[in-house]
């Protein structure tokens, strides 16, 4: 059983560190990208949860079954120092029961969606939502206190257009499915569509209406 990241496999792990003071007068040793990262800064983030997002982070890119379905996420070209928390211009939403099992969805900036992995003592696991006979991708975001870590590769397709306004839009016609139960699928499908989809939006970047109308159909 493998005990997670070697110095062998991640050498710039211990070669590219540096200390940070606390205000407890401890010392955390993080790696320098995460370090000078100005989403995570020591007053926002405890000692102990930071160091325990470093390894946890460590350990997960170790993990052969998130990757092995994706040809570009090799960890060996991808090494460790390259995780770093994310310092572009993208946010991030959550919203909740829009996934198709009802669960909560977490959307960013750039058009992409991704649905809950798993949560562990240290933080979050999201995984792209693109994940049907044809893609799968393996893009996953980590998320501590509010901070979204990503890894450092992209993802496998290109993003939707509209992915927040597809996913509200979805919610809202499950809800007026079980509310309404005896209006036609159809009927509730064209009008949230209608009341809720800024006009100027392409056609082709909405989910197809004959979707969203069998959504309705099985949350009766």
């Amino acid at each position: 059983m493998s005990s997670g990241p070697t110095p062998a496999q991640f050498p710039s792990v211990h070669r590219r560190r540096q200390t940070l003071p606390t205000e407890h007068g401890q010392v955390l040793d993080v790696p320098k990208e995460i370090a000078s990262s100005t989403d995570v800064s020591v007053e926002d983030h405890p000692p102990d949860q930071v160091q325990a997002l470093v390894e946890d982070v460590a350990n997960d890119i170790s993990e052969k079954d998130s990757l092995s379905n994706s040809a570009d996420c090799s960890t060996e070209d991808h090494p460790f120092d390259q995780v770093q928390a994310l310092v572009e211009n993208i946010t991030y939403e959550k919203l909740c029961a829009s996934s198709q099992r009802g669960k909560q969805k977490l959307m960013d900036s750039r058009g992409y969606s991704y649905t809950f992995k798993r949560e562990t003592n240290v933080g979050v696991h999201w995984r792209c939502a693109e994940l049907n006979k044809t893609v799968n991708c393996g893009m996953t975001i980590k998320e501590v206190n509010n901070v979204f870590i990503r890894r450092p590769y992209e993802h496998s397709h290109p993003p939707e257009a509209c992915p927040v306004t597809t996913s509200k839009v979805s919610k809202l016609i499950k809800n007026k499915a079980m509310e309404d139960v005896f209006r036609p699928p159809l009927e509730i499908m064209e009008k949230v569509m209608l009341e809720n989809i800024d006009p100027t939006i392409p056609i082709a970047s909405l989910p197809a209406p004959v979707n969203l109308t069998r959504q309705a159909n099985r949350k009766r």
